[in-house]
């Protein structure tokens, strides 16, 4: 008896819910991502059972309170409160006391979250698991003013290349001159288009700084291509190190780099903060295609932004 009426009082709050997201616009966190975390707890208790350390197990946990207690208090404050982050506030702002003695603040086009990210968290590596090493080509998706490009520059050293994919316009300039400042333009090609599960063009909004991205009233139309095209017309003969961080646009493109990955088995950075499925629909679209990685959680902010999944590959089964 205890069970069914459990049972009638899920069913009422999807019902309710499922009314409620048609008026709901905040698909980051909000509405969407409860109606998300209530409608597949499946999705998310596996992946759980995917994460390779306790640590990772921590950041999911984490993710999912926050934004659960955020939706139901109306406040990241007091979300913060319940739920503290693991950059404490403190600490936020010592990095950005540090952040401007960096040798890399005068970059062109740079912004706060973006240099603490690149230059004192080096936020798209997980130190001896996941990372650019010597000598890998590296196929970077969204590189806003170049930053990423400069730290995975460095770390891939003479040997290795970067591959940048920006489709912004009003950053191209940007990336090559903050390149030439760093000494790095020749170990970066700059790819001005964007990528996605199929092949054409999309529209872009380009006014929006670092979030800008694929809109379907953005101001310009920008050229497509799929992560798997491009690499067979590059002839590129590896792939070490893919990075996504396109501001909601990855599971398209993840869908269009599938042979690539299931090919070359690269090491991966993803984002999969952007929108209230990304945690759960990207690691489990990894996962699908390609069984033999393991999976890891890192976030670098205070909020629930920057959140990264690490994927290490490892040996095939059999």
């Amino acid at each position: 008896m205890r069970q069914a009426v459990v049972d009638v009082f899920v069913d009422a709050c999807r019902r309710t819910i499922t009314e409620r997201l048609r008026a709901e616009q905040q698909i980051v966190g909000g509405l969407h991502f409860v109606a998300e975390l209530l409608n597949k707890p499946h999705e998310f208790q596996k992946v759980r059972d995917l994460m390779a350390d306790r640590h990772s197990v921590s950041v999911l946990d984490w993710l999912l309170n926050f934004r659960t207690a955020h939706y139901l208090t109306g406040s990241k404050d007091a979300a913060e409160k319940l739920f503290p982050p693991i950059i404490t506030r403190r600490e936020h702002d010592d990095m950005m006391r540090r952040m401007s003695s960096l040798p890399e603040a005068d970059l062109e086009g740079n912004v706060d979250f973006d240099l603490i990210e690149n230059f004192i968290l080096d936020g798209y590596t997980l130190p001896g698991v996941c990372e650019v090493e010597e000598g890998d080509t590296v196929i970077n998706l969204g590189s806003f003013n170049g930053s990423t490009d400069i730290v995975f520059a460095r770390m891939a050293g003479e040997t290795g290349h970067v591959h940048a994919f920006e489709p912004n316009p009003a950053m191209h300039g940007i990336i090559r001159r903050n390149l030439e400042k760093t000494g790095l333009s020749n170990r970066v090609s700059v790819i001005p288009m964007a990528v996605s599960e199929r092949p054409g063009t999309l529209r872009f909004a380009t006014n929006m700084g670092a979030a800008s991205q694929i809109m379907a009233n953005g101001d310009v139309e920008v050229p497509v291509v799929t992560l798997d095209q491009w690499v067979q017309q590059a002839g590129l003969e590896r792939v070490d190190f893919l990075k996504l961080d396109i501001e909601g646009h990855e599971i398209p493109a993840l869908k269009g780099a599938a042979q690539t990955i299931v090919r070359h088995r690269p090491k991966l950075a993803i984002s999969v903060y952007h929108y209230h499925n990304d945690v759960n629909g990207i690691t489990l679209l990894i996962h699908e295609l390609s069984p033999w990685y393991e999976f890891y959680l890192r976030h670098n902010a205070m909020w629930d932004s920057e959140v990264v999944l690490f994927g290490r590959p490892i040996k095939r089964l059999g």
